[in-house]
């Protein structure tokens, strides 16, 4: 199933048929959506400061999470990630400082947060070629979690990857090697390494047990969107936009190293 939104509605299609299968209203326009990996929910974010989950294959509206911008989230949600298991549904936005929520999927009930205190002390020092993003200054473009669901790592507007310890809310590691706003990560599928795609167009791999910056890719690309590693782990694919449009053109593919112990 592939999803794409527009406006107030998140559309999905059946990949197999090319057939439209649902036109979800979120009362909202929509800046974020994930599907839950066993494939039985979508949730949306909107600028509304909501995140709405509906069933699949039905499409019926389940609880409501993040209704509101709260203390954490003032000026809205960006982007979404469900945990490996499905049980938690982290969800970042732009703020003061920087900072995911965690929800129960099930019940919509917040479970907390994952923050970095010492963010807004530091907001607009690091890049200042290339200011955050948002009223408050601070944004988080991306999150995704290891796929032991143990670390969540959030890419960020001021330049800064953050990776915390989902159990204990501890902020682990930071990494810096961008010159301009992260916007893209992924994790390999043995969890070790971390790539990142930032404005500036180069993606960086990282070593989390090292927590060194194993190296980066010249991309010499323009515009870059999106950033997956293959299942084996063996392939890394980013997607080049075309230059008139949001859509990506072409995918480029880099070999990934071994990344050792």
């Amino acid at each position: 199933m592939a999803a794409a939104c527009g406006d107030k509605q998140t559309r999905l299609w059946d990949v197999a048929s090319g057939r439209q299968l649902h036109s979800l209203d979120h009362g909202a326009p929509v800046s974020a959506v994930a599907f839950s990996p066993n494939g039985g929910l979508v949730a949306t974010a909107g600028r509304d400061g909501k995140v709405r989950l509906w069933e699949l294959p039905s499409g019926a509206p389940r609880p409501t999470c993040a209704s509101g911008t709260g203390p954490t989230h003032e000026n809205g949600h960006t982007c979404l990630a469900f945990s490996p298991d499905g049980q938690t549904l982290a969800v970042g936005g732009s703020g003061h400082t920087i900072s995911v929520s965690l929800w129960d999927p099930s019940t919509g009930e917040r479970r907390g947060d994952l923050a970095d205190p010492d963010s807004l002390s530091t907001q607009g020092a690091t890049l200042p070629k290339a200011p955050p993003v948002g009223e408050h200054g601070l944004a988080v473009n991306a999150v995704v979690f290891s796929p032991n669901g143990a670390t969540l790592a959030a890419a960020c507007s001021d330049g800064m990857i953050r990776l915390w310890d989902v159990l204990s809310g501890e902020l682990r590691l930071t990494f810096s090697g961008h010159a301009g706003a992260v916007r893209r990560l992924a994790f390999a599928p043995d969890g070790r390494t971390l790539a990142s795609l930032g404005d500036d167009n180069t993606i960086n791999l990282w070593h989390l047990g090292t927590g060194q910056q194993l190296f980066t890719l010249a991309t010499h690309a323009d515009r870059l969107g999106g950033l997956e590693f293959s299942r084996d782990g063996r392939w890394l694919v980013a997607g080049l936009k075309s230059r008139d449009a949001h859509n990506l053109s072409s995918l480029l593919l880099w070999r990934a190293e071994p990344t050792g112990p």
